[in-house]
């Protein structure tokens, strides 16, 4: 084997080497932004504060959280799932189960009178 062969070898193996990496750290790269770009979109599910009261429901035998929701929701929530995740947010809930003959906490959009 020729000393030039052996060195085109090093130097082919040094040059895959620098790609490989260049590779991995652009995949990292695009990770990160397209992680940072989602946790922003998410973030801006968040709600205008400025025009919301909250009442106090009494939860009745054949209540759910849904059924609260379809009373008191409004588009300015999104969807009705957003809405129930908010209700669920208000009054520290981690699942839809509620009780009858308590009370929990809805917000709730106003018109401004203006």
């Amino acid at each position: 084997m020729n000393k030039y062969y052996i060195y085109k070898k090093v130097s082919d193996f040094k040059f895959m080497a620098k790609a490989i990496i260049v590779i991995i750290t652009a995949l990292i790269l695009i990770f990160t932004a397209s992680h940072i770009v989602s946790s922003k979109q998410n973030s801006s599910k968040t709600f205008e504060t400025t025009n919301i009261i909250y009442k106090s429901v009494y939860i009745n035998n054949d209540d759910t959280l849904w059924s609260i929701a379809d009373k008191y929701y409004t588009d300015e929530f999104g969807s009705v799932r957003d809405y129930v995740n908010e209700i669920k947010r208000c009054n520290s809930l981690s699942s839809n189960t509620i009780y009858a003959g308590r009370y929990i906490v809805v917000p709730v959009y106003i018109n401004p009178l203006y």
